[in-house]
């Protein structure tokens, strides 16, 4: 929730996966190597798993060989420093 709340005050655009799979297909260079990106989107917008978990889309830059994985991580995580926020605005 505390992510909704920046991404708010930001005035962000809320893309989810879509748009984090658009940008790492378009621009991979933006993406750290070695961090992990996540997209929220609203809560109630994102898939939840067979125990009702909600799910933030996430994608992963390998720095061994520089390959992409993809995956849905919890809402509920605590989101540390080597994970970061795809933000979104309006120019």
């Amino acid at each position: 929730n505390d992510c909704l709340i920046f991404l708010a005050k930001q005035n962000a655009i809320l893309v989810s996966g879509q748009g984090l799979t658009l940008l790492q297909t378009e621009m991979p260079e933006k993406f750290p190597v070695g961090k992990y990106t996540v997209s929220f989107d609203q809560k109630d917008a994102l898939w939840f798993d067979s125990d009702e978990y909600h799910r933030v889309p996430c994608v992963y830059r390998n720095p061994k060989n520089s390959d992409w994985e993809f995956w849905l991580d919890y809402f509920e995580d605590n989101w540390l420093d080597y994970y970061c926020l795809l933000c979104f605005s309006e120019l």
